[in-house]
């Protein structure tokens, strides 16, 4: 049988361990409500995520054109590579617009998560398409009509305070 070799009791705890729980608890309580100082909800965030996401995109989809263009007429590797590129391109915007809806505005929010929400939809019906493309059709047009006043709200509030086009 193994015998204690301190003096105290086995479960009572070590000296100064209180101080330390409290200090630990104090240190991740204000890591937390200083990491908070840095996230949120404001203009100046959603558009530095916007001019990123943009650029990214363009610098993805300008890759994608000049591999599509780079191709010559025979050369069918290099023309799905491109498409394979450029789709890809097209569905990373959910996701891109998720980022976006994270720090978007109060005001704008509803509208970029509007916006995120059809992007996936689109994408996630796509194979659908195959199979009933006359429904495809019809779901893509009354989608678009729904969201269609979100995307210009979106457009609008990215001119006016992002000051972008």
């Amino acid at each position: 049988m193994r015998q204690h070799l301190s003096s105290r009791h086995p479960r009572a705890p070590r000296p100064g361990a209180h101080r330390r729980l409290v200090a630990a608890g104090l240190g991740f309580a204000l890591a937390a409500t200083i990491g908070g100082c840095g996230s949120g909800r404001s203009p100046e965030k959603f558009c530095a995520v916007y001019r990123e996401e943009k650029q990214a995109y363009l610098s993805r989809m300008n890759d994608a054109n000049g591999t599509l263009n780079s191709a010559s007429s025979g050369d069918t590797g290099a023309l799905f590579g491109g498409l394979a590129q450029a789709l890809s391109t097209v569905t990373d915007l959910p996701h891109m617009f998720d980022r976006l809806d994270k720090v978007a505005p109060e005001e704008i929010e509803p509208d970029v998560a509007a916006v995120r929400d059809y992007l996936q939809k689109s994408i996630d019906s796509a194979g659908d398409a195959v199979l009933n493309p006359g429904g495809a059709l019809i779901n893509g047009l009354l989608g678009s009509f729904q969201v269609s006043n979100s995307f210009n709200r979106v457009g609008e509030y990215v001119q006016a305070t992002c000051h972008e086009n």
